[in-house]
């Protein structure tokens, strides 16, 4: 998060909530969503490893 504020955006006051915030929460709510669909689908292979695992071979 501190990389792409300073050094992606580079906005001036580093304490400015209008980009701070706004930045972050986006950051940290897409990963979220990216971790809850990883367990998701790591969840559902469990029901079927066996044809998870003849696909993989």
């Amino acid at each position: 998060m501190f990389y792409f504020n300073f050094i992606v955006v580079q906005f001036s006051p580093w304490c400015d909530p209008r980009y701070f915030i706004s930045i972050v929460v986006l950051l940290v709510g897409n990963s979220m969503t990216g971790i809850t669909l990883g367990v998701a689908a790591l969840t559902g292979y469990q029901a079927n490893r066996k044809e998870l695992e003849a696909a993989l071979m």
